[in-house]
């Protein structure tokens, strides 16, 4: 009887393990995901850039982003931006109940009217919340 218990109790503790595992890289993917969005854009397609971004994004994030949209859009066109982001890393800096913070680093060769194929990098914070069953962008930092 007594081992039934601890194997039960072992089997728990791995199912919980292993959704705690699922969840982290699904707010790893979400994360890794919309800083690519944010770092592939094409003036020529500026509205389908755009709608990717919003497509993650929820909370503080959607709202800020949203409100600039117009700007950002122009600032693309205007500049006539391309840029061609890779993400190099991301991992979960911090886990707590009901949002992972996922750290992301991405390359991007950028050409635009002012500069042409210059490489900049990326280090941002990425806080992803669940929502009805997927993990959206709810915060992002960029850290130095």
């Amino acid at each position: 009887m007594a081992a039934l218990v601890v194997g039960g109790r072992y089997y728990l503790q791995a199912r919980g393990a292993d959704a705690a595992q699922a969840r982290q890289r699904a707010a790893v993917a979400a994360a890794r995901q919309e800083v690519a969005n944010l770092t592939d854009l094409d003036y020529r397609h500026a509205g389908d850039g755009v709608d990717a971004i919003l497509g993650l994004a929820t909370g503080s994030f959607r709202q800020q982003f949203s409100s600039t949209e117009a700007g950002f859009r122009t600032v693309l066109i205007s500049g006539q931006v391309e840029s061609r982001g890779q993400i190099t890393q991301a991992a979960v800096a911090a886990t707590a109940p009901g949002a992972i913070r996922v750290l992301v680093a991405a390359k991007a060769v950028v050409s635009n009217t002012a500069a042409k194929n210059e490489t900049r990098l990326y280090r941002i914070a990425v806080t992803t919340v669940p929502s009805q069953g997927r993990w959206l962008v709810s915060d992002m930092d960029f850290v130095s």
